[in-house]
């Protein structure tokens, strides 16, 4: 991987600075509400769970981020009536989320996304009685504001918290809310990760649903691909003209969609439907006329392209430049100290060294914007420290003199998807692993990112078992050419 798609990974991330309440929520803007209520019967097997979702009906703009929804949810007991007495926007389309980029310590006190300041276009609540008493109310509103330095620049971000105090259990709480766009900022709740945009929605969540409508819609033009998984196709396909575009509305309808027993450690990709979506602007087919017909599906060896490796075997080791000499001069030292003249060992010599020995930095002056320089890597290899931003260049010049075949891992966490071998999904990530092949038997190393790292073949639990494609990032003195 070149440095230069490592820096623009490092350089989207962002790190939260403050966070202050304000007493506004945003702007509740008009809304009539409709004057006739479905009368809904719960289902036998639904009466257990403490809230259940009596319809919803939801309207997603892929292009945009924009959301308009209604959702009318039963308070069925305590633990329902702590749940849904408040709401915060935005809400996130994909339930793993929250599990993949927030510990789980800290999700009672993050929400993820976030929202702009204006974001809001209008939020109305009523609550419905058991005895069919509609009460309009005003919830009680507040707003988080998290300020984020993106290099030097201060940018704010939202989220929008609706109490409603007069609901009790046995009530029934109908909500209408309509929003632009989320952002998808990752880094301030979990550094390891970069930028996170939702590539999929589900149709279950973690409470029943008697009563469910979605339209999904997307600007032809901007070619998105959509792609049905655990038997999502849609109900039905339209299209409208927006201005100068033409607009795509894929359209569900499912009834009594069961709850989601446990988002933590449940794979939801394996069984439940749902609908996932990815730009592939690149690709599309087109008529005798040049009119767009489609999206064409990426292919995996088309997506992966940007990470092969074409190198030929270094010749410019001997060259005076800081940086060349302070890789030369850790090349040297582990070559002295490890008794094994085995490269594959030698590798996990160094990879030991820097596990034990050198001190992970996290960058945030960086982040910060305080620090946008590479790595003085001289200085950083001299005090043994590893720096965020510099330990894959770190580890792919000491791998380079070495002179051997190595590869790159393209990997998904199991918690949240898995690697489709003959079909592409968005949900993968290069994570950093690099594999060596050793009479037939793959190694993996990882460089650390955290104080303490992984040893060779020491795998987060969350990679375990994974399905993997390999990249190759050298072959021994001949350019890689497939």
């Amino acid at each position: 991987m070149t440095n230069s798609i490592k820096q623009i990974a490092v350089l989207v991330m962002l790190i939260l600075l403050e966070q202050q309440s304000f007493a506004q929520a945003g702007n509740k803007g008009k809304f009539t509400f409709p004057s006739e209520i479905k009368k809904i019967e719960i289902p036998e097997e639904f009466k257990k769970h403490d809230a259940v979702i009596l319809e919803e009906q939801l309207s997603f703009a892929r292009t945009n981020s924009g959301v308009t929804r209604h959702v009318r949810i039963k308070i069925q007991n305590k633990n329902g009536l702590k749940e849904y007495r408040k709401i915060c926007l935005p809400e996130s389309p994909d339930h793993t989320e929250s599990v993949f980029l927030v510990p789980r310590y800290k999700a009672e006190t993050i929400h993820y996304p976030l929202g702009a300041p204006d974001m809001v276009i209008y939020f109305a609540a009523r609550i419905i009685k058991p005895d069919g008493t509609v009460k309009v109310i005003t919830p009680r509103d507040s707003s988080i504001k998290y300020t984020w330095n993106e290099l030097g620049e201060k940018k704010n971000f939202y989220n929008f918290y609706y109490i409603f105090d007069e609901l009790k259990v046995g009530d029934e709480i109908d909500i209408y809310y309509s929003h632009r766009e989320i952002y998808y900022q990752s880094s301030a709740f979990n550094p390891t990760f970069n930028t996170w945009i939702p590539y999929r929605l589900f149709f279950n969540t973690t409470i029943p649903k008697i009563d469910y409508d979605l339209k999904l819609k997307s600007t032809v033009q901007y070619a998105v691909k959509f792609t049905y998984e655990n038997n999502a196709n849609p109900l039905d396909t339209s299209y409208e003209k927006n201005e100068n575009f033409k607009d795509i509305i894929l359209h569900w309808h499912y009834n009594n969609l069961a709850a989601i027993n446990n988002v933590w450690s449940s794979h939801l990709y394996e069984e439940l439907p749902h609908v996932k979506f990815y730009g592939a602007g690149d690709l599309i087919a087109k008529d005798s006329k040049n009119e767009a017909l489609g999206v064409l599906e990426y292919p995996w060896n088309y997506v992966l392209r940007r990470y092969v490796g074409m190198k030929l075997k270094y010749d410019g080791y001997d060259r005076h430049f800081s940086s060349i000499i302070a890789y030369n001069n850790l090349y040297k030292e582990v070559l002295a100290n490890c008794k094994d003249t085995t490269k594959l060992n030698q590798i996990n010599y160094f990879h030991e060294y820097i596990n034990h020995d050198f001190k992970y930095l996290n960058d945030v002056d960086f982040i910060n914007g305080e620090d946008i320089l590479n790595p003085r890597i001289g200085k950083f290899i001299e005090s043994k420290q590893l720096r965020r931003i510099g330990r894959f260049n770190l580890y792919e010049e000491i791998i380079d003199r070495f002179d051997i075949p190595y590869y790159l891992v393209a990997i998904s966490d199991k918690r949240v998807d898995a690697i489709n071998f003959n079909k592409f999904n968005y949900g993968f990530g290069i994570p950093g692993l690099y594999c060596i092949i050793h009479k037939g038997v793959p190694y993996f190393v990882q460089p650390k990112s955290h104080q303490f790292g992984h040893h060779m073949n020491e795998l987060p639990f969350y990679y375990e078992g994974c399905p993997i494609i390999l990249i190759p990032q050298r072959e021994p003195e001949q350019r890689v050419l497939n």
